[in-house]
């Protein structure tokens, strides 16, 4: 069962796992952040304390696991689009990509090492231009951007017709 509101963006170019220093690093920040993007109460409990220490035991497999996920998540797209066909399921697919865009060079070169990660997994994700980023997505205000990275192959659908049709 799913709601009308749920996303339906199949989006491989978002495997990368979380696990990582980075992470971290970023949610030790947020914990001083009302507005932060993930929001982690501090009040003690054993199962959220074991759930942190096993997310920190998996970083040093960081390269492997979102590799591997990578394999999964292609997996599961094609899965996904076999079962729509055989099943003759008419969900609303838009086969218009993902944009990612970055505003630093240090942003963009850290997205450019989790590309290659994703590249070892077997996506193709193209880095492109300020110019290229504008192009795919024209109402963008691109003057401050450095650069992005695209996944045409990624793609959006009506979830909720998905599971119907089921």
């Amino acid at each position: 069962e799913t709601s009308f509101a749920n996303g339906g963006q199949l989006s491989t170019s978002n495997a990368e796992v979380w696990n990582s220093w980075g992470t971290m690093v970023k949610g030790m920040k947020w914990l001083f952040k009302a507005d932060a993007p993930l929001l982690l109460n501090l009040k003690p409990s054993w199962h959220k304390y074991s759930w942190l220490a096993e997310f920190v035991a998996a970083i040093p497999n960081y390269r492997r696991n979102t590799i591997e996920t990578v394999k999964l998540a292609l997996a599961a797209r094609a899965s996904l689009l076999d079962m729509a066909r055989d099943a003759n399921i008419d969900c609303n697919f838009e086969h218009r990509g993902i944009l990612h865009f970055y505003k630093s060079k240090a942003e963009f070169d850290a997205a450019a090492r989790v590309s290659e990660l994703l590249a070892e997994g077997g996506l193709e994700r193209k880095a492109i231009t300020p110019d290229e980023v504008k192009a795919i997505e024209p109402a963008l205000n691109t003057s401050d951007v450095y650069g992005g990275f695209y996944t045409e192959t990624d793609f959006t659908g009506d979830i909720h017709k998905y599971t119907n049709g089921l």
